[in-house]
């Protein structure tokens, strides 16, 4: 779920790739969430699905809605928004390579030696003068060591 959540092209990619069977028959196994995160995916897919998947298959869409939690503005039953996204989705697909790639020099600059040192000192001239994107300290025996002053 995490994977395709606010994603359209990983959820362009299922439609296409027709997973959508195969998530009707995942909802055969007896346990809860399996069954839920199921009708979560099948969810993301109702309004690229057209009108005549939608019409055939009520009991699915009965148990979306019973089931599975809803927004305010949420238009998964209706296939209306198909047309507001453009269909070029490898630029969306590159910024979040970039975004994931950034994130792990960020965050374990010290395991990234065998990348490319280009985009290495790249990303830390980026990254050089912000304070929330220095790596943090997260092994509690080594935090547990440091002294720290108290103000009194």
């Amino acid at each position: 779920n995490k994977l395709t959540k606010w994603k359209q092209s990983r959820i362009m990619m299922l439609v296409v790739f027709k997973s959508t069977p195969i998530l009707q028959k995942t909802l055969k196994v007896r346990h809860a969430m399996f069954q839920l995160y199921a009708l979560k995916l099948l969810k993301m897919q109702t309004k690229y699905l057209g009108r005549q998947w939608r019409k055939s298959h009520m009991k699915i869409l009965t148990s979306i809605y019973t089931q599975v939690r809803h927004r305010l503005n949420d238009d998964w039953a209706y296939g209306n928004d198909v047309d507001s996204h453009p269909l070029d989705f490898q630029a969306e697909e590159s910024e979040l390579r970039t975004a994931v790639d950034r994130f792990h020099c960020r965050r374990y600059e010290c395991l990234n030696s065998s990348h490319d040192g280009d985009f290495k000192n790249m990303t830390k001239d980026f990254f050089a003068d912000d304070f929330h994107f220095e790596s943090v300290d997260n092994c509690i025996s080594s935090v547990l060591s440091q002294e720290i002053e108290l103000m009194p």
